[in-house]
């Protein structure tokens, strides 16, 4: 009896790890994924090119199950108006990969300057131990931009997603110099200048000693004054922060931490005076402000709305600094070589 029990128990413990093998999900599961390497997240549409209103998206899926039909469910999460998204893709018998093409209104691009997305789809399809890509997809669509000008400046929009602050901090050792300011920032300039004709222009120091970064004024001794973070506080020597707070996007707003000053030699006589160094004053206490009155006066001038930093579209070694308290006050740098 005992043996007729034993092999029972072994057949039936048998019959439940078949059942258990052939409901495997990672057995049936197709193993879909948004292929990234080959969807941009980022996409730029003429408005004015008819011929090009859409884009396309590629997912793929686990070869060795890509022999039937695959009719794939895409759930919508969040989609701009101005974008037609397919709710389901198809993979053809045999075949590894799927086009999602998805067609924009050219007419609500070019009034709203970015349309964005998110898509998914049910994690049943989705093998989690796949490294090739993901069950969800998020994605913007951008008018096509001109080159970063003075006078679109104030209003440029790039891709949120573009890394401008770890492009220009990556630079590692590198000067970059102040080549273009707004209206405001070059009258504090010219006027420093007409008191100190030394002065040259400013730049940005990567980095700068103990320093993450400076600002510096050069001079045409070789001289310069420099500003950078306090060496004492919590984050050592950090100078340029990323912004989160208040809706901002810490891959392209920061503020600047820079209460200390130091000069080196040679510089010209009375280069740091009360009666001689407004343009510098004036300068720094922009970096630090928290807004501006009527008349572009600080009115904070310890306090930062921060900085949205620009990657130049034709120059990867240009960055344009863009005030978030006043737009139209601006500066360019370009890396010195």
């Amino acid at each position: 009896m005992r043996k007729i029990n034993r092999i029972a128990v072994f057949l039936l413990a048998g019959f439940v790890l078949s059942c258990g093998d052939d409901n495997e999900p990672n057995e049936v599961n197709p193993g879909v994924y948004f292929d990234v390497a080959l969807s941009p997240q980022t996409v730029e549409i003429d408005p004015l090119n008819a011929d090009k209103d859409f884009f396309v998206l590629t997912l793929g899926r686990d070869e060795s199950k890509a022999d039937a039909v695959l009719q794939l469910p895409i759930t919508v999460i969040q989609a701009d108006e101005g974008l037609t998204i397919p709710q389901a893709v198809t993979f053809a018998a045999g075949e590894a990969s799927a086009e999602l093409i998805i067609t924009v209104s050219l007419s609500k691009l070019e009034d709203a300057d970015v349309l964005a997305y998110s898509l998914e789809f049910d994690e049943k399809y989705f093998d989690p131990y796949s490294v090739k890509g993901f069950n969800r997809f998020d994605g913007e669509v951008f008018r096509v931009l001109g080159a970063v000008t003075p006078e679109n400046i104030a209003t440029y929009v790039q891709p949120s997603n573009v890394r401008s602050v770890e492009a220009f901090m990556n630079e590692g050792t590198a000067r970059y110099n102040i080549t273009l300011m707004s209206p405001r920032l070059e009258a504090w300039s010219e006027d420093y200048r007409e008191k100190i004709p030394e002065f040259t222009h400013y730049s940005i120091l990567l980095p700068r000693s103990t320093y993450q970064m400076s600002f510096a004024v050069n001079y045409t001794t070789s001289g310069f004054w420099y500003q950078g973070p306090q060496n004492t506080i919590a984050n050592d020597g950090q100078g340029i922060i990323p912004m989160t707070d208040g809706g901002a996007n810490p891959l392209t707003d920061v503020t600047f931490d820079i209460p200390r000053s130091s000069g080196a030699n040679p510089v010209p006589d009375n280069f740091n005076h009360p009666d001689y160094w407004g343009g510098v004053q004036s300068f720094f206490r922009f970096l630090h402000i928290l807004t501006v009155d009527s008349q572009g006066e600080p009115i904070i001038p310890n306090g930062s709305a921060g900085f949205t930093i620009i990657s130049d579209r034709d120059d990867e070694t240009v960055f344009w600094f863009r005030s978030k308290a006043e737009p139209n006050d601006w500066f360019k740098c370009e890396r010195y070589e």
